[in-house]
């Protein structure tokens, strides 16, 4: 669907969505991936599932006429979203549960589908609210995406781990669910920082 509508004559990054609208799918989107992750995680599956149907109605008017070549795409991607998304969710009560290790039908399916939506999701932000600004860094990272998957532990780890920093952190959060919340977005943001730097600088990883 992305190359046919890369290839054609019609692309346009235009939309005629308001923004009011564009808003509401990226909330209603939103909504969504974290329902589902927090529903699966926390094994809440019948209040999960009415709401995540009642999100997915919510959605659909806007994309139901779509009109220029943009909107078309996010139209077939959003039906093919929920059609993946609906078939993981069948699949789920299988195999003790979706997980990832070893990966369950419905962690390949529900995983595929959470990623289609962060698709239409950046899209609206990216290409029609023009927010990439604001984005710099995850685009940096997309851009890079094998540096920003080893660099961790091939890297910001094991300088932890030379500096000794590392068991004195370890040490420190001992038992203190808000601390290792910190550290895990601190070591996140090194990681986003690492590969934008190395997105800037041309190095690119790929595989």
């Amino acid at each position: 669907m992305l190359v046919d509508w890369l290839k054609s004559d019609g692309v346009t990054l235009k939309s005629s969505w308001k923004r009011r609208e564009l808003l509401i799918l990226t909330t209603i989107f939103s909504s969504i991936i974290i329902k589902l992750v927090v529903g699966l995680y926390t094994r809440e599956l019948s209040l999960m599932l009415l709401i995540f149907g009642f999100l997915a109605i919510l959605g659909y008017p806007l994309f139901k006429y779509p009109r220029t070549s943009t909107e078309k795409l996010l139209s077939r991607l959003y039906g093919w979203a929920i059609y993946i998304l609906v078939i993981g969710l069948a699949f789920e009560p299988y195999q003790g549960g979706i997980k990832k290790d070893s990966a369950t039908f419905s962690y390949y399916f529900v995983t595929t589908a959470i990623a289609i939506l962060l698709l239409i999701i950046l899209m609206i932000v990216i290409d029609l609210l023009k927010l990439d600004s604001y984005l710099s860094l995850l685009i940096d990272n997309g851009q890079n995406s094998m540096i920003a998957y080893v660099s961790y532990g091939n890297l910001i780890l094991p300088i932890f781990a030379l500096t000794t920093w590392q068991e004195t952190i370890d040490q420190w959060i001992a038992n203190n669910a808000l601390l290792g919340l910190i550290k895990g977005l601190v070591y996140t943001f090194l990681v986003v920082l690492v590969t934008s730097l190395c997105t800037k600088l041309k190095l690119f990883w790929k595989t």
